[in-house]
């Protein structure tokens, strides 16, 4: 049992927040700043469409009886892809090769 209630405002267009948090060797930890001439900045990751673009974007504005219609579709992720990029990104962390590295 148990009851739940939303307030009629999240009806639409809910906040959620989230959060994780990990624990790390502090030797192993990298700066989400770089310093220094002649650094690459690299940026990678996988694919977006319209609806990843839109949807930071989206979730700040106000709701109208016009805007409903906008509402973007969730994001669709590719699995495979991002298990790639993220056994490059920690075989790339584990050596000297990174001065910076920080999530967009």
């Amino acid at each position: 049992g148990g009851e739940v209630f939303f307030d009629k405002s999240y009806q639409v267009n809910p906040l959620v927040n989230a959060m994780s948090a990990g624990i790390l060797e502090t030797d192993k930890m990298i700066s989400a700043t770089a310093k220094g001439p002649g650094n690459p900045v690299y940026i990678v990751g996988s694919s977006t469409g319209k609806d990843g673009i839109q949807g930071a974007s989206f979730a700040s504005k106000d709701i109208t009886e016009d805007s409903a219609n906008d509402l973007p579709s969730v994001q669709v992720g590719d699995p495979f892809q991002e298990k790639l990029l993220l056994e490059a990104t920690l075989e790339l962390a584990a050596t000297d090769a990174v001065v910076g590295m920080q999530d967009m």
